[in-house]
């Protein structure tokens, strides 16, 4: 053996338990890591999510009224069958109902043909594409004040115009009959460009080479929608009304700065009478059933979605 040999003797090669061992710390050592760093936004989400949501599903099933703490109690189902029970409530799952059905048809359908409007090669397009995107991002608590004022029967725009060619003004807001096809303007305002600019992009993702095949063949254009744009986009349409159905069963900043569910019960939405309940009437408990009866609408309309999204694409 050379003395450069024995000075330098070959390196000894890591023993099985040794290299298992270096593994599992290196493993332990990226789980702490991970904690350390996703530990407070579980922490974060327990804190404002999940505990908020167990804490008022208990609360539904107790006779919770905030000026008779002494006299909280469980009630089991009580909460859930007076809410039932009550005329109040009744109309004001009917007119959320007709609300939703009503605005997300009128939605969907001068969505999809604005759509398809601004598909084509138009002067102006891409300018009315970004005047488009204005209604979305506006506050609903300043959209409801704009249509509050333009529906103001003194000095309203819409009164005025109706004036100026001599027809009379109308109390759009005090008047029952009125006031509920009143409060569906400005929902359809704001989120017909929603539809627009989403469809539009459903739209654009077809093969063009499809497109002009149809057109080759000579086929028009009610059969190009029924057979190539409607079938080819039922996952974007299917994705934009569970948004805009949510959206809408949840609707409460507009309505509310409108009429605040009035004249008499004719705008009573599901929202409102829920915070009827709970900050005016202090009754907890049926506030807390009620948010959890509208979850549980949303939830089965939402499967049902999802379940005809799955048999389509699927």
């Amino acid at each position: 053996m050379t003395d450069s040999a024995a000075r330098h003797p070959p390196p000894i090669a890591d023993s099985p338990g040794t290299v298992s061992r270096t593994l599992a710390a290196l493993d332990l050592q990226n789980r702490r890591t991970f904690l350390l760093f996703v530990g407070p936004t579980v922490v974060v989400l327990v804190a404002i999510i999940i505990f908020p949501m167990v804490y008022s599903l208990a609360t539904a099933f107790r006779f919770s009224v905030l000026y008779k703490p002494q006299a909280s109690r469980f009630v089991g189902f009580s909460n859930f069958s007076s809410l039932l029970g009550s005329e109040y409530t009744q109309v004001a799952f009917l007119n959320t109902a007709i609300y939703t059905l009503i605005t997300v048809t009128i939605e969907m359908v001068a969505g999809f043909f604005l759509a398809l409007l601004l598909s084509r090669a138009i002067y102006g397009a891409r300018y009315f594409r970004t005047a488009l995107m204005v209604p979305i991002l506006i506050s609903p608590i300043i959209v409801g004040l704009s249509w509050r004022f333009m529906y103001n029967p003194s000095i309203g725009i819409i009164d005025q115009a109706l004036s100026g060619i001599g027809l009379a003004k109308i109390n759009w807001l005090t008047d029952s009959k009125i006031a509920f096809w009143a409060v569906m303007v400005p929902d359809i305002w704001q989120w017909t460009p929603f539809v627009t600019l989403v469809l539009l992009a459903g739209i654009h993702s077809i093969s063009p080479e499809i497109r002009e095949a149809a057109l080759l063949d000579g086929l028009r254009l009610r059969h190009m929608i029924r057979y190539i744009y409607l079938r080819m986009l039922v996952p974007v349409i299917v994705v934009i009304l569970l948004i805009r159905f949510i959206d809408a069963l949840k609707t409460f900043d507009v309505v509310f700065i409108l009429t605040q569910g009035g004249p008499g019960l004719s705008t009573m939405l599901i929202s409102i009478r829920t915070w009827t309940l709970g900050l005016i009437n202090l009754n907890m408990g049926q506030a807390a059933a009620l948010s959890y009866m509208i979850v549980l609408v949303m939830s089965v309309f939402v499967v049902g979605l999802l379940r005809l999204l799955k048999q389509r694409v699927g």
